[in-house]
C-alpha cells in the first residue's frame, strides 16, 4: 500500500500530514510526521532539524510509558541566514 492510499484521510488540502502538537499524525501515538511532510509549519530545513531533535526526546519517554506534556512550539516567524564570503550572503523568509 502507497502512503497515499494508507493515510488519505490524515493529508490537508495542501498534501501534508495533519499532526497535532507532538507531531504525531493524529489518530497514531506512534507515527511522527516532520519536515515537509508535516502540516506544523513552514517549510524550511532548519525547522526539519528542531522537530527531529523534538521526536528524538519524546520516542524514548513514550517507549517508557512516561508522560510527556511539553508541546512542540512552532516558530512564529522563522527566518535562515547564511553568509557567503565576506560580502555576500543569502536568506529565506517563511510565507
Amino acid at each position: 500500500k502507497s502512503l497515499n492510499s494508507t493515510f488519505k484521510q490524515h493529508f490537508n488540502s495542501e498534501g501534508r500530514l495533519n499532526v497535532n502538537n507532538y507531531l504525531q499524525v493524529d489518530g497514531y501515538e506512534n507515527i511522527f510526521a516532520i519536515g515537509d511532510i508535516s502540516s506544523k509549519e513552514s517549510k524550511m530545513a532548519f525547522l526539519a532539524g528542531r522537530q527531529a531533535e523534538f521526536v528524538a526526546k519524546l520516542i524514548p519517554l513514550i517507549q517508557q510509558n512516561k508522560p510527556y506534556s511539553k508541546e512542540y512550539q512552532p516558530s512564529p516567524y522563522p527566518v535562515m541566514l547564511l553568509t557567503i564570503g565576506r560580502n555576500g550572503g543569502v536568506g529565506q523568509l517563511a510565507t
